[in-house]
């Protein structure tokens, strides 16, 4: 008997803290802002979540009747303290964990707002861990951010920082309070940078970042910049009578069009792009005047493809390989 009950204990604490014996999760590396799914609020409303981009994004899977049910304080007191300054606290209650978050919508509502004055951002109850995990969930834990790295949820109260460009930079476990010294200096570094040196970081690593004029759409579409002497050059205008009749399929891939011309008005989709602005990718992407180059920007803001002649059924093909894009497929057929 009282070994059955050490091995009980045992098991109750490695729930607890999260510890496995298993193999170490398999990590990923993220190749998109997190905040591209749409959630739901704890009032029932849908809610995108890129509402939050070029903010600093604090998310913590949160229960009413949790040992470490208390850190509600802390995570108040942070939004009260930095909100202004661009930090957003979004709690996600869960009821995985023996079963600590069993109330309504409502109930915890009122068990936040009655108890620990919570005026942050709350949504709806979703899984964390297993087949039916949120899509959200299923991105940040296959994230290797630091300290704690990826693998599953351990417990209530774990806590992921993003960047102001939705990029996952650190995870802390349920035992490390909101407002330990370690939380506030990530809290802190992140604040002090724009959303621009965000994006310049995470893009460092891998490739061309996105000009200035394109950085806004990153991390929600795909840019192809054609490059061509002027409108008439042939290559550019069969691609672009196919881009016109195949809107449909363009736009399920989240593609935009920059064309960049030596001879005519450059234009993003509709919006004309300044005779600097279009010297200027020239020069970044180092084409020689009077060529005629496709390049494919993916939504990290690096370079995934450049060729000299492509059709859209080529194009199509290189994207729908991306593992991204697949994730997207698979995310809109379940849908």
């Amino acid at each position: 008997m009282n070994q059955l009950f050490l091995l009980l204990m045992f098991a109750c604490a490695m729930a607890l803290f999260g510890i496995g014996c298993g193999r170490p999760a398999a990590s990923a590396e993220q190749e998109a802002s997190a905040l591209r799914f749409t959630m739901q609020s704890l009032a029932g409303e849908e809610v995108d979540l890129a509402r939050y981009e070029g903010k600093v994004v604090m998310i913590v899977n949160v229960a009413s009747k949790c040992g470490f049910t208390r850190q509600y304080e802390q995570l108040q007191a942070l939004h009260e303290k930095y909100a202004e300054r661009g930090l957003a606290v979004l709690g996600f209650p869960c009821n995985q964990f023996l079963g600590q978050e069993p109330g309504s919508a409502e109930q915890i509502a009122e068990f936040c707002r009655v108890n620990y004055g919570v005026k942050f951002d709350m949504f709806a109850k979703v899984d964390v861990n297993g087949p039916n995990a949120s899509e959200l969930y299923k991105l940040l834990t296959s994230i290797d951010a630091p300290p704690k790295g990826a693998g599953r949820i351990g417990w209530n109260f774990e806590t992921f920082i993003l960047g102001r460009n939705g990029f996952v930079v650190a995870r802390f476990g349920s035992k490390t309070k909101p407002d330990a010294p370690e939380v506030v200096a990530v809290i802190e570094r992140e604040l002090k940078k724009d959303a621009r040196t965000a994006e310049k970081e995470s893009a460092e690593s891998s490739g061309h970042a996105v000009d200035v004029d394109l950085a806004r759409y990153r991390w929600k579409n795909r840019v192809v910049l054609l490059f061509a002497k002027s409108e008439s050059d042939a290559t550019y205008h069969a691609f672009r009578r196919d881009w016109s009749h195949r809107s449909k399929a363009v736009a399920d891939r989240d593609l935009l069009l920059a064309e960049v011309f030596e001879e005519s008005e450059s234009r993003l989709e509709d919006t004309q792009l300044s005779n600097a602005s279009a010297a200027e990718l020239r020069n970044q992407f180092k084409i020689d005047s009077g060529t005629t180059k496709f390049i494919l920007i993916g939504k990290d803001g690096t370079e995934k493809l450049r060729k000299e002649s492509i059709n859209l059924d080529e194009l199509f093909e290189v994207i729908d390989a991306m593992p991204m894009r697949q994730r997207e497929a698979r995310s809109r057929k379940s849908d």
